[in-house]
């Protein structure tokens, strides 16, 4: 099985290996940069093997999304809300992973990622309160 093989512990691998050691130390955010093939999947994994902790694995890209990690949510007008409760239930888990990442994750970032962040947010927030206040025009329209 692949989780019996292990790096060689060469003097550059141990060192590189109790490098990621005090950073995971530390409980800061840890970003590894590096070339493709540069071991940093394998260090983090033998890590991981030598220290007995459960290691759980999500592949990000340059086009990695948000919505690939946590899903994503698409408003509905309020007549499928009211029909389908699920969309209710659908709508508050939404607002609580939101919720939990700014309570649990934010702490752990960096002022710049911080703002980062919370501009992305207010962007989201901006456009779903245009999209409501433009269902609710044309409802008005219908009625």
């Amino acid at each position: 099985s692949s989780s019996n093989i292990s790096l060689i512990h060469t003097k550059k691998t141990v060192r590189q290996l109790e490098l990621l050691a005090a950073a995971c130390q530390s409980k800061r955010t840890i970003l590894l940069q590096g070339d493709i093939c540069s071991r940093k999947s394998s260090l983090v994994m033998e890590l991981a093997r030598l220290t007995r902790n459960r290691l759980i694995i999500i592949p990000l890209h340059e086009n990695f999304e948000t919505t690939d990690l946590i899903g994503s949510w698409l408003p509905t007008d309020n007549n499928q809300s009211h029909e389908s409760p699920i969309f209710d239930k659908i709508d508050k888990m939404f607002k609580q992973i939101i919720k939990d990442l700014f309570l649990f994750v934010m702490p752990l970032l960096f002022n710049d990622s911080n703002k980062y962040v919370f501009d992305k947010y207010r962007t989201i927030l901006q456009i779903r309160n245009k999209n409501s206040l433009f269902i609710k025009r044309i409802e008005t329209i219908k009625d």
